[in-house]
């Protein structure tokens, strides 16, 4: 018997409320397990994942809350950006309230591998001191497999965690990898980008040439970034603030799912026609309650990402979120090139 849509979303939310482990965890686990709770769950994958991402997303910006940035600073912030259609007034009291929790930085893939060697945690042979690549040899129900794995540092553990981006080879797999080894080599040493070699059960291995960058700086303190947490890619559109000379991120901050940014890159020019023509009634739904748009305060015009919360039946803006002026937009518009290609990287 298949469970209904419904149930599924109710079965997903139950489940991960109770704390699943989602470093360690799989989907088709979950899946396993919702089918012996509530049957068949096989043509609800798309709800599944759906909950899965939405999970996250909410666990990580409640995550490793960051220091509040100055209260008088961050009321002059409130005053000049408010959401849209909203006259906000923040006294200076509420401006000096806990902050809300944000997602800290990443740690560094040479201090966060480093961490876990001193520990004796490493989980194989480092290919990147730039990245957490790793090479290990694992048995798994009687099968021997080398897996070339992305790994993330857990911020609960702070130990090295496995993420979905790698691929585990059988005997046959890794030593056709082994044979075209030179070729690659070769490839790379060349400056080739366009080389491929096919490899068995549909694999391929290639070369390639990454421009992206780390992040872009909208000014303003502001910057936009790609993000992982618990192995899931975010692009992390947020205000810093400055402490002990370093760059920390603040409280005011959205983190978009690939599917909600790729919406603001299809929609990057008519966008940027609204807010030309300063139409406040310019809407883009990201869906889950969020939105871009055009608000106005004090004569200047902004570009609000922003996610909304329902309240006597009408949508409110949250604190979730981050306006935007038109040469931030524009900023951020002429990166999309190079984040596109981080998000497509990482």
């Amino acid at each position: 018997m298949s469970a209904t849509a419904e149930q599924v979303r109710t079965a997903v939310r139950v489940l991960l409320r109770k704390g699943v482990d989602l470093n360690t965890t799989t989907e088709r686990q979950i899946r396993e397990e919702l089918a012996q709770q509530i049957g068949s769950v096989e043509a609800h994958k798309k709800i599944i994942k759906e909950e899965i991402d939405t999970y996250l997303t909410e666990t990580y910006s409640q995550s490793d809350p960051a220091a509040a940035a100055p209260a008088a600073e961050d009321a002059a912030d409130v005053a000049q950006e408010p959401a849209p259609g909203a006259k906000r007034k923040r006294t200076a009291d509420a401006a000096g309230t806990a902050a809300a929790a944000q997602p800290a930085k990443e740690p560094r893939p040479a201090a966060a591998a480093a961490a876990a060697a001193a520990a004796g945690d490493l989980p194989g042979i480092q290919l990147c001191e730039r990245s957490l690549l790793f090479a290990s040899v694992n048995t798994f129900k009687g099968q021997t497999k080398v897996d070339l794995r992305q790994y993330y540092q857990a911020k609960d553990s702070g130990k090295l965690a496995p993420t979905k981006k790698g691929v585990a080879l059988n005997a046959a797999d890794w030593a056709a990898v082994q044979a075209v080894l030179p070729q690659l080599q070769a490839a790379v040493e060349a400056g080739n980008d366009q080389f491929y070699a096919e490899l068995p059960n549909d694999l391929r291995a290639t070369t390639s040439t990454f421009h992206g960058a780390e992040e872009v700086p909208l000014g303003g303190r502001k910057r936009a970034a790609v993000s992982v947490f618990q192995g899931r890619l975010f692009m992390d559109l947020r205000e810093m603030y400055e402490k002990d000379g370093q760059q920390l991120p603040g409280k005011k901050g959205i983190a978009l799912k690939p599917e909600e940014w790729r919406k603001v890159c299809d929609a990057a020019e008519a966008i940027s026609s609204a807010h030309g023509g300063r139409d406040t009634r310019y809407k883009l739904d990201l869906g889950s309650k969020r939105q871009v748009a055009i608000s106005e305060f004090k004569g200047t015009y902004y570009v609000n990402v922003r996610e909304f919360y329902e309240k006597n039946g009408e949508l409110l803006p949250g604190s979730k979120g981050l306006s935007m002026t038109g040469e931030q937009w524009g900023k951020l518009v002429a990166g999309m090139p190079g984040l596109n290609a981080q998000l497509e990287k990482s």
